[in-house]
């Protein structure tokens, strides 16, 4: 019986150390296929999908059919009340923090401006008040950006959920990351806020940078969530229609909101070209803003000619970069 245990131990050893050789090859060669297509997808080596064509506009009213099917917006209200019942409480908490802040705004905005009145005398004037406004401008911004990222969580919590919406729970994750980036920044903008009252910032040239926020998210981030629906699985059936029209009408009308937000008289650098003729961002207006320009209209070019997945990837650097320069000015 000893030698029986012992012959089975060593052939279950031998097996064993198969098993680890196979299992490592596959991994091996799994990872040079993943890290193949990824060269080849995010890259011009690989087309992602056909050049966009008269097909293209003729498959776009099924594929918003099926986008906006009433089937997807019953499998998402079921998402949410599934990540309900399993976490009751911090479901609830989470929603009454979102409706507290959005009831508190007014509040809010007096306690900012009242920071803002505060530095206006030297005798009171602290950094502890420019602190303070931060905080409060943080918390104008906070509840839209929380209630996405809320929803695109829950949505990522459900079991087997079907491709359009494991799509739009990681667009929704973005959405609440750039909604909150942008928001911050509109709301340093208002009136009464952290760029007037305690920078100083042109009243004016404030007003039309926060405008212009406003306008790019209400058109940017649906047509986003609209692309990000159709990466996974079967819903990439849809990726080279539905997908690439909204990614390239959320580009254009980026190149738009650009265009609009520095051109002209009353650009937000117009009256900066006046006083100061001889700064660099003067001087070379003539070629940062025709490729600040560019960048919009090329992804839409990379996406019609079906680079769409490398589009996506610039798009979203890109974003990330603005957002990044818009802070630090």
């Amino acid at each position: 019986v000893l030698e029986k245990l012992r012959t089975q131990y060593a052939n279950l050893i031998r097996a064993q150390a198969v098993f680890s050789a196979d299992k490592k090859r596959y991994l091996d060669e799994a990872e040079e296929v993943h890290s193949y297509i990824s060269e080849q997808l995010f890259g011009f080596k690989m087309k992602s999908c056909p050049t966009i064509s008269f097909r293209t506009l003729a498959d776009l009213p099924d594929g918003l059919w099926w986008a906006l099917g009433a089937d997807h917006w019953e499998e998402s209200g079921k998402a949410l009340l599934t990540s309900a019942e399993r976490m009751p409480v911090l479901s609830l908490g989470m929603v009454l923090l979102v409706a507290l802040l959005l009831l508190s705004r007014r509040r809010i905005d007096a306690a900012l401006e009242r920071t803002g009145a505060k530095i206006r005398r030297i005798s009171t004037d602290r950094y502890a008040h420019t602190a303070e406004a931060l905080l409060w401008t943080s918390l104008l911004a906070v509840p839209i950006p929380l209630l996405i990222g809320l929803t695109g969580w829950a949505f990522d919590q459900t079991p087997m959920p079907s491709d359009w919406l494991r799509g739009l729970a990681g667009g929704l994750e973005f959405a609440a990351q750039a909604t909150f980036a942008l928001g911050f920044l509109a709301a340093v903008c208002r009136p009464g806020g952290l760029g007037a009252s305690h920078f100083r910032w042109n009243g004016e040239r404030l007003a039309r940078f926060r405008s212009a926020i406003h306008w790019f998210l209400a058109v940017y981030i649906p047509a986003f969530l609209l692309t990000s629906s159709c990466v996974y699985g079967t819903a990439s059936d849809y990726f080279g229609s539905v997908g690439r029209v909204s990614f390239i009408l959320a580009h254009l009308w980026s190149l738009i909101v650009l265009w609009r937000l520095f051109q002209g008289s009353h650009g937000v650098l117009a009256s900066f070209t006046r006083e100061h003729p001889k700064s660099p961002i003067t001087r070379w207006r003539h070629l940062w803003f025709p490729l600040l320009l560019a960048v919009p209209f090329l992804l839409v070019v990379f996406a019609s000619l079906g680079y769409l997945i490398t589009a996506v990837e610039f798009s979203l650097g890109f974003l990330k970069t603005l957002t990044l320069i818009a802070g630090g000015s």
